[in-house]
């Protein structure tokens, strides 16, 4: 849709433009609409994500020191992880620069000790945040697996875990 701006400029000038004033009344009707329509949808969308979870980031992001790397488990969070940590560098599964889907797998069905490797693959320090997006999508045992791994400690935020593996 975008592309098509131009062409949509383009003929708004060539009606604005028009000797007749009724075609020129006419545009200025057609785009007064649009606006109309345009606000109304604006007043009526949400985010996709609960305001509980906005204020679990939020919280979330005073526990993550600049420079830190923050796990994100499900791809939902990730984009509002990086907007409220921008210092730090977020990784999520198939979002922003990743590891391959294959150690994401790893991670979450993969024995313990694969998921260490997986954890220290990060350079320090770094966190795990776990959402409830993450503990609603995934099977119990999986979300078991991960968030019971003896690197991961818990911090003050909820769903962030620091990585401190032994």
């Amino acid at each position: 849709d975008f592309f098509l701006l131009p062409f949509a400029a383009c003929g708004l000038e060539r009606l604005w433009f028009n000797r007749d004033r009724a075609v020129r009344w006419f545009a200025a009707a057609a785009m007064a609409i649009q606006c109309v329509f345009a606000l109304q949808h604006l007043a009526e969308i949400q985010p996709q994500i609960a305001p509980a979870h906005l204020r679990a980031i939020q919280t979330a992001a005073g526990q993550v020191p600049a420079g830190a790397h923050v796990l994100v488990l499900e791809n939902l969070s990730a984009p509002w992880v990086l907007g409220y940590m921008p210092k730090a560098e977020v990784v999520a599964p198939g979002v922003f620069v990743s590891p391959e889907y294959s150690a994401w797998e790893r991670l979450m069905y993969g024995t313990p000790e694969q998921r260490r490797t997986f954890l220290l693959d990060f350079p320090a320090p770094v966190f795990v945040y776990a959402s409830d997006a993450f503990t609603s999508y995934y099977p119990p045992e999986t979300v078991a697996g991960v968030l019971t791994h003896p690197c991961l400690k818990p911090t003050a935020a909820p769903g962030l875990f620091a990585v401190a593996c032994p």
